[in-house]
């Protein structure tokens, strides 16, 4: 039989904080604009460890990420606050752009943190790794007879790949949908599919938690304007999560797809609200969709391969850094392209050289599933291709973008020479071939 358990905590920082997912943000936060949540679905099957083995958990953060050696932490916290093993916590980040930044991120001005790469807030992050804590040791303790349900339904006319085709084979990034465009441009694909999972109560029927799975970056801005904003925000999370709580009555989850390329058609004024409802009301008129799910078990199964960084970290890419930022300040108005180039290439070299000093990752590769339901963790923004080279093999998976980890894009081969904001030096960090070998080897775990 299976047994859940949530619980949700409030993350909001309490004071002005760096937020992560902008690099052009000059300064810390300036208020909230919608609350940010950790949370935890706690899963087991049989009457207890005994007969099911140990609980599972799926921990959701909205977070722009968590990068490999601070989900490494995070997930050894939670193991000792629950006695859950770390190899059966899976972290999942919302990947919204208006939180504060909890670890190593690059900032454009030169005169900000250490040469323009900030670290994160300490005393942010000892709060939030201990409220994430709390809400899997409450969870695991709510641990009671359930069963699931998946509804697979679809949201379209919400998202758009913002890579877009041109005629010689490249491609362009356009950061807000093309209108008045002639001839209309060629999108690249989207997957709007919309995956929930209903976990209703043993006893009563009554639902005790929903998960929600879809691809949309989380990046819609606010009302305030259209610069890069100094508001605290879930983003569409929190109305999507508020919709469905005024109608189920219980805490609910989202877990980022395959989002890498995938951003909102509407990103100004109410769109996040419009959004966020949207998906609501897509799970909320699906209802009769629904469909059991034999969930007599929940396994945990990893892959792992080593993948080399993309970038020569050779010589001293700190004292470059610095020599570049020298330049920079000193170049006349105006005048100042090329140092501003240079000082960009300086900075993306310091920041993999921190991030990365043995020129190398070990990428983790998590499968979490619930009966026949898979759930695939990557540690990377995932390019919508994947997530659909995944369900041509597998068409129940749910490809789970910022999970265990944050380490840049992930593109193919063919993305890389073609070209676009995802395939820069500064976002993809790792050698051609490297999305190659995760896409094989996430369908040899799925198999």
């Amino acid at each position: 039989m299976l047994r859940f358990g949530c619980a949700t905590r409030d993350i909001t920082p309490d004071r002005p904080v760096w937020l992560g997912g902008y690099a052009g943000r000059d300064g810390p936060s300036t208020g909230v604009s919608e609350p940010i949540l950790a949370g935890c679905i706690a899963l087991q099957t049989g009457e207890g460890q005994a007969a099911g083995g140990e609980p599972a958990l799926l921990v959701t953060l909205d977070l722009v990420g968590v990068h490999d050696a601070g989900a490494r932490i995070l997930a050894g916290r939670i193991a000792e606050g629950t006695g859950v093993p770390v190899e059966r916590i899976l972290l999942a980040c919302s990947h919204t752009h208006y939180a504060p930044a909890v670890g190593l991120q690059r900032i454009y001005h030169p005169d900000v943190g250490q040469n323009g790469i900030n670290d994160a807030d300490p005393t942010y992050v000892g709060k939030m790794t201990a409220k994430a804590v709390e809400a899997c040791a409450q969870a695991v303790r709510r641990l009671a007879p359930g069963t699931v349900e998946v509804l697979r339904t679809s949201a379209p006319q919400v998202h758009y790949n913002r890579r877009i085709r041109q005629r010689d084979g490249s491609v362009v990034t356009i950061f807000r949908y093309p209108t008045g465009s002639d001839p209309t441009p060629e999108l690249s694909p989207t997957d709007d599919r919309l995956t929930a999972l209903r976990f209703r109560a043993a006893d009563s029927g009554a639902v005790g938690a929903v998960l929600v799975h879809f691809a949309c970056h989380t990046v819609t801005g606010d009302r305030h304007g259209a610069g890069p904003s100094l508001l605290v925000s879930s983003d569409f999370v929190h109305y999507l999560r508020s919709a469905l709580a005024d109608d189920y009555g219980c805490p609910v989850f989202f877990v980022q797809a395959a989002a890498g390329d995938v951003v909102p058609m509407r990103r100004l004024g109410e769109s996040r609200r419009w959004i966020g409802e949207s998906l609501a009301h897509a799970v909320l008129l699906g209802d009769r969709a629904f469909r059991p799910v034999a969930a007599e078990r929940v396994a945990v199964t990893w892959d792992e391969l080593r993948a080399r960084v993309r970038h020569d970290l050779g010589g001293d890419p700190e004292a470059r850094l610095a020599a570049a930022a020298d330049r920079l300040r000193s170049a006349p108005a105006g005048q100042d392209g090329a140092a501003r180039d240079a000082y960009l290439e300086a900075l993306h070299l310091a920041y993999a050289a921190r991030r990365w000093p043995a020129g190398s990752l070990a990428v983790r590769i998590q499968q979490m599933r619930i009966g026949d339901l898979p759930l695939v963790a990557l540690p990377f923004e995932v390019l919508a291709e994947l997530g659909l080279r995944v369900k041509e093999r597998f068409p129940d998976a749910m490809v789970i973008s910022c999970a265990n980890g944050y380490e840049g894009y992930l593109p193919f081969r063919h993305d890389l020479d073609a070209g676009g904001y995802e395939a820069q030096t500064g976002s993809a960090h790792f050698e051609p071939g490297t999305a190659e070998r995760i896409l094989d080897a996430v369908l040899r775990l799925l198999g």
